[in-house]
């Protein structure tokens, strides 16, 4: 007749500190010590999980088909024994060619909460992309940072701006020769631009390289007004001597207006003379020289010689032409 067994037990002599205490029973294996325990039905499961197994870097590794790192307990941090260590991808040692994707309703959050910076760098193109709103929020009010040449939105460059202030004093004098109506520059001064955005090689070359240019110029204190003579515009000379010339108002179709003397004299230092506009300039060929910064220059022409105080703010802003 059969033998019947209810149970097996394998045990050290001496308190089982090395085999402990195993139990065999018909349905499991159970470590009696640990309380820890397996199935039969899973146990047959073994040779295809042993089949995954690779031989790992080092001894307290796990790799599982050389694309799962399961590293043992981190003792060289302080406390020790706080964290384990997954990495994913083909070389354990870097992530990459990861994607979580379902067609199930889920919700994936990746936390990074105890304080250690979190990096995630591609040696290719890095794409997010959300069926609804990406937030990017600074909690503890730091920066967010878009270091490129170019931010874009549906294939357009976003616009960013830099401005130029200055107050100081100029003297038109007909350029020392009196004749009536000569071009003289009577000022300049440096307009940075950071190379990144004109002067570089973006791979894609500048979503934009043309530039909105707002000058407002208040001149007060004037000896001369109203004459009917002035005309004026504003350029850029690159470090190498190349001259940069904006569309609407320049050389050879300046910006030429006729103001009466204002009667207004409550404010410290009248008369006043304002000149404001707008305009486009195309930076390209900065690309080419990368020969910043650049230098603004103020030309003045008219009927009469003048010397005055000025504010003048001048703005740059990338813009799209069609």
């Amino acid at each position: 007749m059969p033998l019947s067994i209810n149970g097996i037990i394998l045990e050290d002599d001496v308190d089982y500190p090395l085999l402990g205490k195993i139990v065999f029973n018909v349905d499991r294996i159970t470590d009696e010590l640990t309380g820890n325990f397996i199935t039969f039905d899973r146990l047959t499961y073994l040779p295809t999980g042993l089949a995954a197994l690779t031989v790992p870097s080092n001894t307290t590794t796990c790799n599982v088909n050389d694309a799962i790192q399961l590293q043992d307990y981190n003792t060289t941090l302080s406390p020790p024994l706080v964290h384990s260590e997954v990495r994913l991808g083909g070389n354990p040692l870097t992530l990459y060619g990861l994607e979580f994707n379902s067609t199930e309703t889920i919700a994936t959050t990746i936390s990074n909460d105890n304080g250690n910076d979190m990096n995630i760098t591609a040696g290719g193109t890095l794409t997010i992309t959300a069926d609804d709103n990406i937030t990017l929020t600074s909690s503890g009010l730091g920066n967010i940072n878009l270091d490129a040449p170019n931010v874009d939105s549906y294939t357009y460059a976003m616009p960013i701006c830099f401005t130029r202030e200055r107050s100081d004093t100029f003297t038109y004098n007909y350029n020392g020769t009196g004749v009536l109506q000569t071009w003289e520059l009577v000022y300049t001064t440096s307009f940075g631009i950071p190379t990144q955005f004109v002067a570089d090689s973006p791979a894609l070359g500048y979503t934009s390289t043309y530039w909105k240019i707002d000058v407002a110029l208040n001149c007060y204190n004037n000896t001369t007004t109203a004459d009917k003579g002035i005309a004026i515009y504003i350029d850029f000379e690159d470090t190498a001597s190349n001259i940069y010339s904006p569309l609407a108002y320049n050389l050879t179709t300046p910006y030429a207006v006729y103001q009466p003397a204002s009667t207004f004299t409550n404010a410290p230092q009248p008369p006043f003379q304002n000149f404001n506009w707008t305009d486009v300039i195309d930076l390209a060929g900065l690309a080419t020289t990368g020969a910043v910064p650049l230098n603004m220059r103020l030309w003045w022409a008219g009927d009469a010689t003048l010397t005055c105080n000025f504010y003048i703010v001048v703005t740059l802003t990338r813009t799209n032409l069609a």
